[in-house]
């Protein structure tokens, strides 16, 4: 069930999300992102980034600071955008 406060955490997600840098370049015009997917490395790639920020929340950053659980959150999305995109082939 979701309540107020899952309401206001999911739009801090998708603000995060938003103004996230997650367009980095391989080369001149190909999003790394697009060039794992198309290595079949993406899922392996986004589960690692997950597993990294989740683990340094707090110690990089407060304890009370949630951008680290933001970054797992965005790369958990971008894992089920892959698993829809698969499925819609």
């Amino acid at each position: 069930m979701v309540n107020e406060k899952h309401k206001k955490i999911l739009e801090e997600v998708l603000n995060h999300c938003s103004s996230e840098k997650g367009t980095a370049k391989y080369g001149k015009d190909v999003e790394v992102v697009d060039l794992l997917s198309s290595t079949g490395d993406l899922m392996s790639f986004c589960k690692g980034n997950v597993i990294k920020y989740v683990s340094r929340h707090g110690k990089k950053t407060e304890m009370n600071d949630p951008s680290d659980l933001f970054k797992a959150i965005h790369y958990i999305l971008i894992m089920l955008e892959e698993m829809n995109d698969a499925d819609n082939a």
